[in-house]
């Protein structure tokens, strides 16, 4: 595996129009163990409720998928536990990963398109040998999680050699749904059907020139609760997500506020909010306060 394997990059904004490859410096462009890895799909997520972004990065198999925890003071750690996100991982070549609330209990679950790009030693289907089952895990809190069986959520589960995972709620019932693009085959379209799902709140935050304010940070607010989410739809492997927010509520019937920074650094709040509805920020309309979303 070694001559598939690059370090990772990070490019830090200097605020000046000009980037810095900082990955090294920052603890992520290899893993604890110094060694470099394939890197395929990349997720940016705050797993452990903080208000700061982790890193998940998809590998081959054989070298596992990494969580790289945020310290909070701008370095990250390679963090493995025995119930982290990657443990499931070892088998696998994973490329696409999305972390998002599936079943809408107020804890972020995870999803994996895995795939061959070598033949194993062993065909899962015979016609294919580079078909492998995907991994759904549902969040157990605290940056833990569990796997589901049948794998990949789906039964039977889906054997195919899958690339991209896109993320998005195709049906606007407020269930995150998946489409997963695969080599040489046709393309998944997964309909989330989860029941006992908890309440959920939708948001698209535009700009003042009415188009998705990518960039923008989020912070939601409901009782003693925080979330906190980025527009930033280009993430997993060659796909995009639906840029909407979509926040899994649990037993929460209101959002008590939601404060946006914007991209140009302004900062708004808005609400509250009835729960279980899809509700339009426009950058300008909202009640200006100092500080960040942070």
């Amino acid at each position: 595996m070694a001559n598939d394997a690059t370090p990772n990059q990070l490019w830090i904004n200097q605020g000046d129009g000009r980037f810095k490859d900082e990955a090294l410096i920052r603890g992520c462009a290899v893993n604890g163990m110094g060694m470099s890895e394939a890197g395929m799909g990349i997720a940016v997520v705050d797993l452990f409720g903080r208000g700061v972004f982790d890193l998940f990065v998809t590998h081959l198999t054989g070298e596992a998928n990494r969580l790289f925890h945020n310290t909070g003071n701008g370095y990250f750690a390679d963090l493995v536990t025995s119930k982290g996100p990657g443990v499931t991982s070892w088998p696998y070549t994973s490329f696409g990963v999305g972390f998002f609330d599936f079943d809408n209990d107020g804890i972020l679950d995870l999803y994996v398109a895995n795939g061959r790009v070598k033949r194993g030693l062993t065909d899962l289907d015979p016609q294919d040998p580079y078909a492998e089952p995907n991994n759904l895990l549902r969040g157990l809190g605290g940056g833990e999680f569990e796997e589901l069986f049948p794998q990949g959520g789906t039964a039977p589960p889906l054997i195919a050699a899958s690339r991209g995972a896109a993320f998005g709620d195709l049906d606007n019932d407020g269930g995150i749904d998946i489409i997963v693009t695969n080599r040489d085959g046709p393309t998944h379209v997964l309909r989330n059907r989860v029941g006992g799902q908890g309440h959920w709140i939708k948001f698209r935050a535009l700009n003042r020139a009415g188009t998705d304010a990518i960039g923008a940070l989020a912070r939601l607010e409901t009782g003693e609760r925080r979330f906190w989410q980025q527009v930033q739809p280009n993430q997993s492997y060659a796909s995009s997500n639906d840029p909407r927010l979509h926040f899994g509520l649990g037993t929460a019937e209101r959002v008590d506020r939601i404060t946006i920074r914007w991209p140009r650094g302004e900062t708004e709040s808005f609400g509250p909010f009835e729960v279980n509805r899809f509700h339009p920020l426009r950058e300008g309309t909202g009640q200006r306060t100092p500080g960040g979303a942070r």
